[in-house]
């Protein structure tokens, strides 16, 4: 799904033009975009899939960013962990019954 588009005038400090060089992107648009993305990601407003639809990437595209930057993009929680732990000790029960 496309996302549709708006334009908005943002007056910014002098001193920031050649900071903005330093961001990815071709263009202050791009630049913008993308860290947009990011702050949105980051603060849990949207997900990864709308993030990199905003900065306009591939969601492996973003995921790399996200990653270059030190960011995770995936939140390991502890239901995740009990879910990893049961499968193992599933597969554990699985071997040992192979074996016998």
């Amino acid at each position: 799904m496309a996302t549709q588009e708006s334009t908005f005038k943002v007056t910014l400090p002098a001193e920031l033009k050649p900071l903005l060089r330093k961001l990815s992107g071709t263009s202050i648009d791009d630049k913008v975009r993308l860290s947009v993305a990011n702050e949105l990601f980051v603060n849990r407003v949207i997900s990864i899939g709308k993030a990199a639809e905003i900065a306009g990437k591939t969601y492996v595209d973003f995921m790399d960013i996200l990653k270059e930057r030190g960011i995770p993009w995936y939140e390991y929680t502890k239901e995740d962990l009990k879910q990893d732990e049961l499968a193992i000790e599933q597969i554990m029960k699985d071997i040992g019954n192979n074996h016998e």
